[in-house]
Order: structure tokens, then sequence, then C-alpha cells
């Protein structure tokens, strides 16, 4: 019994002892810094769901008030047939979603930070592989949430990552200049 509560404790000591801190913390700076950030219009449906989970992740309590950077993003999608029946039509296809975006700090209208993210799933298109099927349809539309999903994730660990480090550097810049 107190070898399984020193199992429990001893990893959260630890864990404190060695300076870590949560990333995206409601006390965080990079909460803070996030809330800051404007996402721009992104076309196309996979876009307009991909903003709208920015909002969620970046502004949980609603919009930015007081924006200092906006959030550019561009998507491009392909996709490509995979494992073809005897008579070459296929019973899979894989989609990428790549998002391209840029960080623009408000006051001087430069781009701050640049990268992209990707995210890859495939889906089953049946086995009579009918393009037109509901099944079809409804792995594909799940592939497609998931994939936004996961690029969501990882623009505002991207970004949040960046914009930490960008307001310690500009901290340190003020106070000793």
């Amino acid at each position: 019994m107190l070898l399984r509560k020193l199992f429990i404790i001893l990893p959260l000591l630890l864990l404190s002892s060695c300076g870590f801190r949560p990333l995206l913390s409601e006390s965080q700076p990079t909460t803070k810094a996030l809330n800051s950030v404007e996402v721009s219009i992104i076309r196309d449906r996979e876009g307009q769901q991909l903003r709208n989970r920015l909002l969620d992740f970046m502004n949980p309590h609603g919009y930015a008030i007081n924006t200092k950077y906006r959030l550019d993003v561009q998507l491009v999608e392909a996709k490509r047939e995979l494992s073809f029946r005897k008579d070459l039509v296929a019973r899979r296809q894989e989609l990428s979603l790549k998002a391209y975006f840029n960080v623009v700090d408000l006051n001087t209208g430069k781009v701050i930070f640049k990268n992209f993210s990707e995210s890859y799933n495939s889906f089953s298109l049946g086995p009579k592989s009918d393009f037109a099927s509901f099944s079809s349809y409804i792995s594909e539309k799940s592939a497609r949430e998931r994939m936004v999903e996961i690029l969501a994730q990882d623009i505002r660990l991207q970004v949040g990552s960046f914009l930490l480090h960008h307001e310690q550097v500009r901290k340190n810049e003020n106070h000793t200049g």
C-alpha cells in the first residue's frame, strides 16, 4: 500500500522539481497569447470547420478582444485511390489536408511565424466501391472531420509555442533596452 502511494506521488514530485509547466493551462502566458490571436476566414467547408475549431481552442471564452496577431491559413487537399479490386476499381481512398499558416503581427503588419501542418486519413469505399453510396459519403466525412481536428490541435500547439517564445523575447528586449 505504501509502495503504491509512493509510486503515485514520486512522479508528481519529479515533474514539479524539473520546472514542468503545462503549455495550455488557463493561467499560462501561452493561453493569454493565444487569446490575442484573430483567426482569418478560411475558404471551403473544411476551412470553416478548421476556423471554428481554432476559435474554440484559442479563444474558448469567445472571440479575441485585444488582438495583437492574425492567423492566416490556406488549406490544400489531395485525394488518391488505394487498394484496387481485380477490375481496377478502388476500394479505399486516402485524403491529405495540408494547412499553410502565417502569424501576422498587427502592429507591424509583418509575418512573424510561418509554418505548415498536415494530416492524412484513409477510408473504405465499401464492397462495391460505389462512390455515390451513403456509407462512402459518411466514411469520407468522418475522415475529414478527424483530419480537421488534428490540424487544429497541431496549429494551436505550434502557434502557442511560438507566441510563448516570442512574448518572452519581447519582454526581455523591453527590460534590457
